[in-house]
């Protein structure tokens, strides 16, 4: 830590510009000493599906659908979502949880499922390769991301490129750019169990918001993509260069960070 310090002192100045990936990144550059640069909030953006479909409409009589999509480590917080589906209050709903992705944790997971008794209402898909994810985001309602931590989370712009509602937990990095709170996702406080079990039983017993939810992902999206990511980007840098006005977006990619 002294050492990244005395690395970084000598730019510390209000003339030094850098990408911060949400606040969370922010903030850690801060800690390091770094108060006087000037911070851009910046993000992944990943390629649109070639393929577009509608959002995943389910029927009134099908469960609601929701996905994960990540290692089973303990920092992705999959031991958190399975605490909220493990309420009597979610157990009682119509609802089946498919994971994508393997880990270390998976053992202790299967584990904890059994026991809550919702081992039964999971499918665990193990590895999946990047390019089969695809018929997974089709095919669900929700995507969840409790993690504890999670620089970014780029299976969130993934999932809205599809039209999923997202739940995730605010120590996510995308949530302060990709979540609007209420239209196109919810945003819980991290390891708060009873908080996500709370937005969960309200998205899978109102179906309208579901779905308003839904489209609000897929219109959100299109302001995130690479394409305009980069349109972005160069027009801060060419401001910065004193070559145009600097942006001054009031949300997304290149917001100034105070």
């Amino acid at each position: 830590m002294t050492a990244r310090r005395l690395l970084l002192a000598p730019c510390n100045t209000p003339k030094t510009h850098f990408l911060a990936m949400g606040k969370g990144a922010e903030n850690d550059y801060r800690a390091l000493g770094c108060d006087r640069w000037q911070a851009w909030q910046f993000g992944y953006s990943v390629l649109p599906d070639s393929s577009p479909t509608e959002p995943h409409i389910r029927s009134e009589e099908t469960p609601v659908q929701l996905l994960y999509c990540g290692s089973l480590i303990d920092y992705k917080g999959v031991d958190i979502l399975f605490n909220a589906l493990s309420q009597i209050r979610l157990k009682s709903l119509a609802w089946h949880l498919t994971l994508i992705g393997d880990g270390p944790e998976r053992k202790n997971l299967e584990n904890q499922a059994l026991t809550a008794g919702i081992r039964n209402r999971m499918t665990f898909r193990g590895f999946v390769p990047h390019d089969q994810c695809a018929l997974d985001y089709r095919t669900h309602d929700i995507l969840i991301l409790p993690s504890r931590y999670d620089g970014w989370g780029a299976v969130i712009n993934e999932a809205m490129e599809f039209g999923l509602a997202i739940v995730a937990s605010d120590a996510v990095g995308s949530t302060g750019v990709l979540v609007d709170e209420g239209t196109n996702g919810l945003v819980f406080p991290s390891k708060d169990v009873n908080k996500l079990a709370d937005q969960l039983e309200n998205l899978i017993t109102d179906t309208e918001l579901l779905r308003a939810m839904q489209q609000a992902s897929r219109q959100k999206i299109k302001q995130f993509r690479p394409a305009e990511a980069a349109r972005r980007l160069v027009k801060l840098c060419r401001g910065l260069a004193g070559h145009g006005p600097i942006p001054a977006y009031e949300e997304g990619f290149c917001q100034r960070l105070p």
